[in-house]
């Protein structure tokens, strides 16, 4: 097995402390891959947004809710940077999109960084997706998210993976 001792990946999931998918890829990647992963829930879910739920979400589509204050972001992108994370992954559903895009324009500068999108909105929408990203994972991730860790440890080019779309246009790739 190629080492992996320079990667260090951060999967964040928002609004959902359950996170099954991040869960199941977190731990793929300790056990099978022997990697340094870290999970990072943002934002759990208050209970005033709960009460309004429906309400919220339709604001959160329409990006008019600022349901992350720049302070928080911040504490991520800090986050981020201390850890010296090289690989973020996000687990993303279609509401959270506009907090996406505001967290991505802020970890996007960060040099040698490396984010893939996965989950509901980009399986589903990987063409608004692929410009805010450099890897957009399409259906289950555990086999290919494992596989692009390998193609990063071997430094074997990383374009052709399975279950992923690459942005071509990123320095990172």
């Amino acid at each position: 097995m190629v080492s992996t001792n320079n990667i260090k990946i951060l999967l964040v999931s928002f609004y959902n402390d359950e996170a099954y998918g991040v869960r199941s890829l977190h731990s793929t990647l300790i056990k099978k891959n022997n990697v340094d992963a870290q999970m990072l829930f943002f934002k759990i879910e208050s209970k005033q947004l709960r009460e309004d739920h429906y309400h919220n979400v339709k604001k959160d589509f329409t990006g008019t809710i600022k349901n992350a204050t720049d302070t928080e972001i911040q504490l991520l992108v800090d986050f981020v940077k201390s850890n010296k994370i090289t690989i973020v992954g996000f687990s993303l559903v279609s509401s959270h999109f506009q907090l996406y895009k505001r967290i991505y324009e802020k970890l996007r500068p960060i040099p040698g960084l490396t984010i893939v999108l996965g989950g509901w909105q980009p399986s589903l929408n990987p063409e608004k997706c692929i410009n805010y990203a450099d890897f957009l994972c399409i259906g289950e991730g555990e086999a290919a998210l494992s596989e692009l860790v390998a193609s990063f440890a071997s430094g074997q080019p990383a374009d052709n993976l399975a279950n992923f779309w690459v942005n071509k246009n990123s320095t990172r790739i």
